[in-house]
């Protein structure tokens, strides 16, 4: 029997405690994570945080949330893995700006672009060119690289294809 609170809301103790256990369970999977978001964030230091906790938690989660739409479960769990998703998007998002600023050296920034590195193995084959300078210095030419910049030596060309058996 469950004892009833109020009459006109007919609320009783029993969804009380659901009610409790839901939340709990909402917000206490991401509870651990909050004093250590402040902490690194605090310290700006996210050296003893691993990235890969956050990638399992991410798969994990994004798993269960598909699973939802194929067999449906209770509401709390969906929604603890919608907050657990958005709570290791923070975490990852912080100690990344963190292991950024904290980085010794500095390494310039640099977009692969795979056409061109396509492009050069192919010039490299075509051309038959024992020298990959010399298809480097024609396709940064055309590339568009100003400023003197010298072109990227891609060695693998002429070492690894041959071993790989793409080319003999």
């Amino acid at each position: 029997m469950d004892w009833i609170i109020s009459d006109e809301l007919g609320l009783t103790v029993g969804h009380l405690v659901g009610w409790g256990a839901a939340s709990a369970m909402i917000v206490g999977g991401v509870a651990p994570y909050i004093p250590q978001y402040r902490q690194i964030k605090k310290t700006q230091d996210a050296e003893g945080f691993s990235l890969y906790v956050c990638l399992t938690l991410l798969i994990a989660n994004t798993l269960r949330i598909l699973f939802w739409f194929g067999k449906r479960y209770e509401l709390p769990l969906l929604i603890q893995s919608i907050v657990m998703n958005a709570t290791m998007f923070a975490m990852t998002h912080l100690c990344v700006t963190v292991r950024k600023k904290n980085q010794i050296i500095r390494a310039r920034e640099r977009i692969f672009t795979g056409a061109i590195f396509m492009l050069y193995i192919l010039l490299c084959c075509v051309n038959g060119s024992a020298q990959p300078d010399e298809t480097a210095h024609w396709l940064g030419q055309r590339s568009g690289i100003v400023g003197g910049e010298k072109p990227h030596r891609f060695y693998v060309t002429t070492v690894m294809l041959p071993t790989l058996g793409l080319f003999s």
